[in-house]
């Protein structure tokens, strides 16, 4: 049977994106956007915007639970810079900035490789 995934390889997922959960409307996920954007200098507007499509997508097949965090990872930065942004989605905060790494097979310092196969090592794309 394979191991469960610790946290840290969860937070593992993708070039320019993500752990996403919660659900709300587009509406809120507009004003919400606007407040993360101004409360996270260094978040790429396209990031956060692939971020939220996804939550709102997951929610909508009912996927998502009503949790009040979003944690969003750009991959595209590297893993020397903070690229993790941990939101309060009700209150539209931030409330951690991190850094996080990736599968040691994706890549030296930025994720260049993904895979979804086991043993490979590599960050998955994907939403979790």
């Amino acid at each position: 049977a394979a191991a469960m995934p610790t946290v840290q390889a969860l937070v593992q997922s993708a070039v320019s994106i993500l752990l996403v959960f919660a659900s709300m409307p587009a509406m809120a996920d507009a004003m919400l956007r606007e407040r993360v954007l101004a409360a996270a200098p260094g978040l790429a507007a396209d990031v956060l915007d692939l971020a939220l499509e996804a939550r709102a997508c997951a929610a909508a097949a009912g996927r998502a639970p009503a949790a009040t965090r979003l944690a969003v990872i750009d991959y595209s930065r590297a893993s020397t810079e903070p690229r993790l942004w941990l939101i309060d989605v009700k209150a539209g905060r931030v409330l951690a900035v991190e850094h996080v790494a990736h599968g040691r097979g994706s890549g030296e310092d930025r994720a260049t490789r993904l895979s979804n196969d086991e043993g490979s090592h590599q960050t998955s794309l994907g939403l979790y």
